[in-house]
């Protein structure tokens, strides 16, 4: 049993006098250090309030595809290995795969290869990056792969099926994967200045996925009873979901979409059929701001202590007109919501909120409501699937996070909504409680939206993607159970992810009082 103690992650200290204190390990550090944990079959052991994790954290501990390695039941300790431009530890699974952690010591990128006949491989084997939870396609005779400084990329190796002579496998170890990031959260620490975390921070780590439901993710549809053709399954989609047998009508995939349109087609799958009491009426009576047509600077340079690497490269985006909400939806609002869907979850078995302390409603006489005094605060504890629902039943969308990033800093590249220095005054950030939406009017963005540096993060339709921001490379794909981008900050964390190029990566079906949501709708 290799007991390598507890991991230093989240908020270390507290004992008698002394206070709480961020780790002191980088985000890529804290990647290699739980890692190292899952590969030499150490006990998950953390000793930090529970109740105050913040994304990056969490999502270093519910990565259900890097907790599985640590609790392999073949129960076997990883080994160090030879490996070109850094180090390698290689650890036997139960299956007859093998988890592979290549790690770079240095202060520099490096690219490090592994052999598999070092591995005591053979033959073509089937990589998957499991931080990002990416197949990275089969490679001949070994892998090479550029890691960040102090950083891990941690891999599954699993034999590819035999091919046809004529085939050869598609990757070999002379050509890299470009895997600057290791995790899928967000690459900055909530906890620590720097970045927020293992989303994909790039892609981000799953949150509460049992590996058990992989096998039945709905179809496009959000049903997943659904009993459409083959070719309605998220993974083999060609075009037209015409065999779809699903009353909720999923609209044809088409390569010339718009982000709105796509954005539109997640809504809509994401809640499945609508109850017929939904028709009554679905408006929200929300205020809403004109966002003009025309082009912005989205990203930053990611080179300052409060940039994420994630935000990088800053690039020039061309959006059509659209309305989004001027505060975020409310607690009220969505009550009003539930009581007019009846449910707080679809067929597909996909929560729409926490039914937990963290849950600002109530239910009375088997109506829902705002907890006393809470109508006017935002929503929290809601997951992307419950804010995509509410924004199908009031007829609008979640804007896509390059919509939500031209609502917050305009088309002068401001760097926070209200302009390019850090005024306290204008938003609340590490308060250790929400403020009713509207407070603070003197941190309106440019366009007059409230809260977008505070409050709550906010989800946006995206998925996680690398920069530059492209509508049509899938990332406003609504098929796929991945990351989505949240933004904004949230009470509950630190000033530096209060700029409005920050982007958290949190698993769609994660849930949370600090994330939340406002809708958006194109323009006529």
């Amino acid at each position: 049993w290799n007991h390598a103690c507890n991991l230093r992650i989240g908020l270390l200290g507290g004992w008698r006098d002394r206070p709480l204190t961020p780790s002191h390990l980088t985000p890529d550090e804290q990647y290699t250090h739980v890692s190292l944990w899952c590969l030499w079959g150490s006990p998950m052991i953390i000793g930090t309030p529970i109740e105050r994790l913040d994304p990056f954290t969490l999502s270093l501990l519910s990565n259900d595809e890097v907790i599985e390695v640590n609790q392999d039941p073949l129960g076997k300790q990883g080994r160090r290995i030879e490996a070109a431009g850094g180090e390698a530890v290689v650890k036997p699974l139960e299956d007859g795969s093998k988890a592979v952690g290549l790690f770079n010591p240095t202060d520099a990128p490096s690219a490090v290869t592994v052999r598999w006949g070092d591995l005591g491989l053979s033959g073509p084997q089937k990589v998957r990056d499991l931080w990002r939870q990416r197949d990275l396609g089969v490679h001949a005779d070994g892998f090479s792969t550029e890691v960040r400084p102090h950083g891990v990329v941690l891999v599954r190796l699993v034999p590819a099926p035999a091919r046809k002579k004529a085939d050869t496998p598609r990757n070999s170890a002379n050509q890299s994967a470009s895997l600057m990031s290791p995790g899928l959260i967000e690459q900055r620490s909530i906890s620590e200045p720097g970045r927020v975390g293992p989303a994909e921070r790039g892609d981000t780590p799953r949150l509460g996925v049992p590996s058990s439901t992989r096998a039945t993710r709905p179809c496009w549809c959000g049903r997943r009873a659904c009993k459409a053709a083959p070719d309605c399954r998220p993974s083999s989609i060609r075009g037209p979901i015409t065999s779809c047998r699903s009353p909720c009508s999923c609209p044809a995939r088409r390569p010339s979409a718009t982000a709105a349109e796509m954005a539109a087609v997640a809504v809509l799958c994401a809640h499945g059929p609508a109850p017929a009491a939904i028709g009554q009426d679905r408006a929200d009576d929300a205020q809403m701001v004109l966002v003009p047509a025309g082009a912005f600077t989205m990203g930053s340079p990611g080179k300052a202590l409060d940039e994420d690497a994630a935000e990088r490269p800053v690039h020039q985006v061309s959006l059509p007109a659209f309305y989004i909400d001027k505060h975020e939806v409310t607690n009220a609002r969505y009550a009003r919501f539930l009581n007019a869907v009846r449910q707080t979850e679809h067929e597909a078995g996909h929560e729409y909120v926490g039914l937990d302390a963290y849950l600002q409603l109530e239910r009375v006489g088997g109506q829902w409501q705002a907890k006393k005094g809470k109508g006017r605060f935002p929503m929290g504890n809601v997951t992307w699937y419950g804010a995509a629902a509410y924004a199908r039943w009031a007829g609008k969308r979640l804007p896509t996070e390059a919509e939500w990033e031209k609502a917050a800093r305009g088309d002068d590249a401001r760097k926070f909504p209200w302009g390019n220095t850090m005024e306290f005054g204008k938003f609340r950030l590490g308060i250790d409680r929400l403020s009713p939406v509207g407070k603070l009017p003197a941190g309106a963005s440019p366009y007059g939206c409230l809260n977008m540096a505070d409050n709550v993060w906010e989800w946006t339709s995206s998925r996680f993607k690398p920069y530059p921001y492209v509508a049509a490379d899938g990332r406003e794909d609504p098929r796929f159970d991945e990351r989505r981008v949240a933004r904004g900050g949230s009470w509950s964390g630190e000033p530096y992810i209060a700029h409005a190029s920050y982007r958290l990566r949190p698993c769609p079906s994660f849930r949370h009082y600090y994330l939340g949501f406002r809708c958006a709708k194109s323009a006529p």
